[in-house]
């Protein structure tokens, strides 16, 4: 049977020239680079490396104090597993298609059989559904910071969305497993959504394996990626638009404090000055937030738009000899980029608590001390701080105190929230925190590099003149009525050798 087939004609979004059964056009170069040694070596390489950066991130993640007890770290932690099954099947390049295979022009071995293709292609296409919506979910972690959304709505989203999750990314790869779509291309090095032979397509030749409608499935799936980037960059830029927002309330708020000057003790007058010293570390902290969000949106973008683009543009998909060869090196690091993000955001907070220490010394303490880099505290992206350990209160007196700690707990709001609260109440005192919200640090304050006065210690508002009408406390991270031991504080007097200490 003859298959010559030598014009050039479209189907959907993909344009694909023939000139018969034993191989491509050789003209056609997109077809040409996929079968090269290059196009079999690359994602070898790159799906190695972002696989060694995600084990890296849930390395950090198992070793530090808080583990999944922290929202950012589950869902990193997530995103980090599936971009290691990711990026491992992309890493197999051409070895799990047949090696009878129809396109016999690849470069790279090819010693699998069809159930070895379809599970590759189970994968990759399970990673194609799962990391676009994490990363949407992790937008979200960020836009319920700014938005205010509760501790317990956060909650109930996250335990309803991973199920629903892992459940919509099974279903694409069932489906085309069952209606047999999964198949090696000319392409591609991998196998994926496809007709097999794809000259099936466009002449009598019949399918072996699957038929014309895998390619309406590509044609979904290209549309549910650039669908879930728009979601992401509106939601990252409603993010951008609160902090905005916010850091000019806390600007006013800063301007207020110097008003009640007068009413205020003299230990709330150093307060309030220690308050507006810190002002522009707190001010760093909310940067730090905002360019890690930033940053995740174009970790996103490397990884899927040279994939997206040819499904946008006639120009593009006239000229994909680049969009290949970008696209094999970008589509496996996304692991990398998130570890890089990570990495950077957890040395910035080990230089934050140390700032003579260099940057490779902060890298130090995080491969070999992981439990000992501090964690942040967030509360709407407007009262940012770090601690290591510490409680706060609402400014009421004390009533009652713990047996361990000498510390009220009948009247204070110890939040379970692994360090992001976002509840707002009417009004708080002044303490010598920030100015703005009820805290007592233990034993040490991080930001300031100084001890506490006691450990002992709590701080009484001030009268009703010197409050601020609807700031937010920031709440902290510690299980309810968890209160520190003697090996609490030796631990911390261990890791803060070099500060003094009145307990």
């Amino acid at each position: 049977m003859d298959f010559s087939f030598n014009d050039t004609e479209y189907y959907g979004d993909h344009k694909f020239p023939f000139s018969g059964p034993d191989g491509f056009n050789q003209d056609f170069i997109r077809f040409e680079w996929a079968q090269t040694w290059s196009g079999f070596i690359l994602p070898i390489i790159t799906g190695l490396i972002s696989t060694c950066s995600s084990a890296l991130i849930l390395f950090i993640i198992f070793k530090s104090t808080k583990k999944l007890k922290d929202v950012y770290h589950r869902i990193l932690a997530l995103i980090s597993v599936l971009d290691i099954i990711f990026s491992l099947a992309l890493a197999t390049s051409t070895l799990p298609i047949p090696n009878e295979d129809f396109y016999s022009s690849f470069k790279g071995p090819r010693l699998g059989n069809h159930g070895t293709c379809q599970t590759q292609g189970f994968f990759l296409i399970f990673g194609y559904l799962m990391t676009p919506l994490l990363m949407l979910f992790l937008c979200y972690y960020y836009v319920s910071i700014s938005c205010r959304i509760t501790q317990d709505t956060f909650k109930k989203v996250e335990a309803f969305f991973y199920p629903c999750a892992i459940a919509w990314g099974l279903i694409g790869p069932i489906i085309s497993i069952r209606k047999d779509y999964i198949n090696p291309a000319p392409y591609d090095p991998h196998c994926l959504l496809t007709p097999y032979p794809l000259l099936c397509i466009y002449t009598d030749v019949p399918c072996e394996h699957g038929d014309k409608d895998a390619v309406l499935l590509i044609n979904f799936w290209s549309k549910y990626i650039i669908a879930m980037f728009a979601m992401i960059a509106s939601g990252f830029s409603i993010v951008v638009i609160r902090v905005a927002y916010n850091e000019r309330q806390m600007n006013k708020a800063l301007e207020d404090l110097n008003t009640v000057r007068d009413v205020a003790s003299s230990q709330d007058v150093e307060s309030t000055a220690v308050s507006t010293e810190r002002h522009p570390k707190r001010k760093s902290l909310i940067k730090l937030i905002l360019l890690q969000a930033l940053a995740y949106i174009l970790s996103f973008l490397l990884t899927w738009i040279f994939i997206c683009l040819p499904f946008l543009s006639p120009y593009i998909r006239d000229n994909y000899t680049i969009m290949d060869l970008l696209q094999i090196i970008f589509q496996p690091l996304g692991g990398f980029w998130n570890m890089l993000i990570f990495v950077h955001y957890k040395i910035l907070l080990v230089k934050h608590t140390n700032s003579n220490q260099s940057y490779y010394g902060a890298f130090k303490t995080l491969l070999s001390r992981p439990e000992d880099v501090p964690e942040i505290m967030l509360l709407n992206l407007e009262n940012v701080e770090i601690a290591d350990r510490n409680f706060e209160f609402d400014g009421a007196e004390a009533d009652e105190e713990s047996p361990k700690s000498g510390i009220s707990y009948e009247k204070s709001n110890l939040s379970a929230y692994d360090g992001i609260s976002a509840e707002a109440p009417d009004s708080v005192g002044f303490s010598a925190y920030d100015g703005l919200s009820a805290h007592t640090s233990i034993a040490h304050d991080p930001i300031s590099d100084t001890p506490s006065k006691s450990l002992h210690g709590t701080m009484e508002s001030i009268s009703e003149t010197g409050r601020i009408k609807n700031q937010n406390i920031l709440y902290g991270y510690e299980q309810k009525h968890s209160f520190y031991d003697e090996e609490d504080i030796e631990n911390f007097k261990r890791r803060n050798s070099n500060s003094s200490f009145d307990a």
